[in-house]
């Protein structure tokens, strides 16, 4: 068994423990099953960790999932069952598009912002130079 441990900035606003108070960052631990003599990219820590990651996504999602009430069953019937089980899954893929929409959104803001200001220097730049 492999234990890692990640040290990270944490987002502004999260609670802190007070051992992470102490230094400002905030540290997780995980353990894995994979031995250490793995070869390749498959034994290396950066992959180890983006599998972890991918993991903890998914488990994410199932959390999402039990929220919008897939875990919960209303009735013994099977037919309103599976119409309960269909809203909650359209739930689920309206908040999965909702986050995707909201990063694209986000990505346009900041590349239209740095583009704008790019050409707010440019004609700055231009300007200078042809007086």
């Amino acid at each position: 068994m492999r234990v890692f441990a990640r040290r990270e900035r944490p987002h502004p606003g999260a609670q802190l423990t007070l051992f992470e108070a102490g230094d400002g960052w905030r540290y997780s631990l995980w353990a894995t099953n994979r031995p250490a003599s793995t070869k390749g990219w498959l034994g290396q820590a950066a992959y180890i960790d983006a599998a972890h990651r991918v993991q903890a996504r998914v488990e994410d999602a199932i959390r999402t999932g039990k929220n919008c009430g897939i875990g919960h069953f209303p009735s013994f019937d099977f037919g309103i069952n599976a119409a309960w089980l269909t809203a909650a899954m359209t739930g689920q893929i309206l908040l999965a598009w909702l986050k995707l929409l909201v990063l694209v959104i986000l990505s346009f803001r900041v590349i239209w912002h740095c583009d704008l200001r790019c050409l707010v220097e440019d004609s700055v730049v231009n300007e200078t130079s042809a007086a």
